[in-house]
Parts: C-alpha cells; structure tokens; sequence
C-alpha cells in the first residue's frame, strides 16, 4: 500500500551535485561580502584594507564588467572605436572611486602612503611595482593608517 502522505521537493535528498552546487552559491556570496564592504566605503580613504578584501574586490569587478561587455555585445551597445560599452562604461565610472579607496588603504597596509598609488603611471614598471605590493601581506602591527584589520581574526 502506497504512503498516504505526499513527499514534496524540499523534502527529498539533493543529488550530490545540487549539494555542491549550494556550496558554491553560498561561498560566492560569502566572498561577495567583501566587494559589498568596498562598496559600503565608498570614499573612505583613511584606515586599512586586507589583501583578501582588495583582491576580492578586483574579481568581483573583473567578473561583473565581462558579463557587462558581453551584455552590451548582445544588445549593440558596444563600441568597437572606444573598445567599451554603455553599460560596462557606466559601471566602471561607477566603481572608479571605491577602486581608488580600496587601492589607497591597501597601500596603508603594508605602510605606504596612498601617493604612492601614482607610481602606477610610470609605464610598465609602475604596474609591477604595485602589483608586488598589493601582493604583499600587511603590517602584523599598528602603523601610522590604524590597527591590523586581520586581529581577532583566526
């Protein structure tokens, strides 16, 4: 005799690829916490920024300004003379300046002013020169930007 009462879809045991697939979804959105919180301090230029907030925020960026051009590929909005498009154009204006902030109290956490930033005009050699130090862990003390953002923290 069949069970009388009705097993529903939230009910039942996810398929070993649907549990990985939420596993996925939830640390994205875990790492999302970080562009949000560059985002949240949108002209903060005082203060630190760990290397993991920095980075994730660049991914983020990264990933939203592809699917942006790709958007604006799709529905021709896409300049091939300026290599930019409207959405992905507006988006980056956007983002300029929580890009800017991050990138200076970034620089204060490995004890650097944010001028230094400017190095990255010199071609070719100022990129690297940041890249090594945005690669670079941070002050494991108090310096003259605040305290280490990473104390209390595992």
């Amino acid at each position: 005799m069949e069970s009388l009462t009705r097993q529903y879809f939230w009910q039942r045991p996810l398929p070993w690829f649907y549990s990985i697939c939420i596993t996925i979804v939830l640390r994205f959105f875990c790492l999302m916490e970080w562009y949000v919180k560059c985002l949240k301090q949108y002209a903060d230029f005082s203060g630190r920024a760990r290397r993991k907030e920095y980075w994730m925020f660049t991914l983020f960026n990264l990933l939203i300004v592809i699917v942006l051009q790709v958007l604006d590929a799709l529905i021709g909005t896409f300049s091939n003379d300026s290599r930019i498009g409207l959405l992905s154009g507006i988006y980056t204006l956007g983002v300029m300046i929580p890009g800017l902030a991050v990138s200076v109290r970034r620089l204060h956490d490995i004890g650097r002013s944010g001028w230094y930033y400017l190095i990255g005009l010199i071609p070719i050699v100022g990129g690297i020169i940041l890249l090594v130090w945005f690669c670079k862990e941070g002050d494991r003390f108090s310096n003259d930007w605040g305290e280490d953002p990473k104390l209390g923290e595992p």
